[in-house]
């Protein structure tokens, strides 16, 4: 990772140790970006696609 992507996991890590410290709770929103986030940009850069595809991309069902 570059020093950027460093500085920036730094940063979040940092605003998550706050946040656990100010109130000890996470709602189902935090959850749901921490879980699904992750699968969806691991998605993305192994289909290939760039950020304008990334969000109008849809599965064929």
């Amino acid at each position: 990772m570059s020093v950027v992507q460093w500085l920036s996991v730094v940063v979040a890590a940092l605003a998550l140790a706050l946040k656990i410290a100010v109130a000890p709770a996470f709602s189902w929103m935090t959850w749901f970006i921490a879980l699904v986030y992750p699968v969806y940009f691991m998605l993305r850069h192994h289909t290939g696609l760039d950020h304008r595809a990334g969000l109008r991309w849809r599965p064929r069902c």
